[in-house]
C-alpha cells in the first residue's frame, strides 16, 4: 500500500498544469498588440495639438509684425474654430476657442488691452496677451480636457 500511494503522489506532481512558454508568448503578444493600437491615437492627438498651438503662436506674431511693418494697428480675432489676422484666415480642424475675442496691436507692436483666449482640443491652452509690449504667453491648463 505504501508504494501505491507514493506512486499516486509522484503522478499527481507530474500532471500539475502550468503555463507553457508558448501560452505566455501568446498572451504577451496580445497585450503588445493592444498597446500598439492605443499609442498612435494618443501620439496623433499630441502632435496635432502641438502643430495647432505653434500655428496660432505664429499667427499672433505675424499680426504683431504686420502692425510694426505697416505702421498701423492690426487686429487678430479668435472665433470658435478660426483665427483671423490682416493677412490670413486660419480654420482650425480640431478643437475650438472657448470665447470669441479680438486683440488689437498698435502701430508700435504694443497691445491695446490685455486678456486671454483659451483653445481646447483634448487639453486646454491659454494664450495670455500682456498689455504694453504685446508679449504673449502660452500656458497649458491643468485638469481641463475637452473634445
Amino acid at each position: 500500500m505504501g508504494k501505491i500511494s507514493q506512486f499516486r503522489m509522484v503522478k499527481l506532481m507530474q500532471t500539475k498544469k502550468a503555463y507553457t512558454t508558448l501560452e505566455m508568448l501568446l498572451v504577451l503578444s496580445l497585450i503588445l498588440v493592444m498597446i500598439l493600437f492605443s499609442i498612435p491615437r494618443k501620439i496623433n492627438n499630441l502632435v496635432s495639438n502641438e502643430n495647432i498651438i505653434d500655428k496660432i503662436a505664429c499667427l499672433i506674431d505675424s499680426c504683431r509684425f504686420y502692425s510694426i511693418e505697416h505702421k498701423q494697428s492690426a487686429t487678430i480675432r479668435f472665433i470658435k474654430n478660426q483665427v483671423i489676422t490682416p493677412n490670413e484666415v486660419y480654420e482650425i480642424e480640431k478643437g475650438r476657442f472657448l470665447q470669441n475675442i479680438s486683440f488689437t496691436y498698435l502701430k508700435n507692436g504694443h497691445i491695446q488691452r490685455g486678456g486671454h483666449v483659451t483653445y481646447c482640443h483634448g487639453k486646454c491652452y491659454i494664450f495670455i496677451f500682456n498689455v504694453g509690449n504685446g508679449a504673449v504667453r502660452i500656458e497649458e491648463k491643468e485638469g481641463i480636457y475637452l473634445d
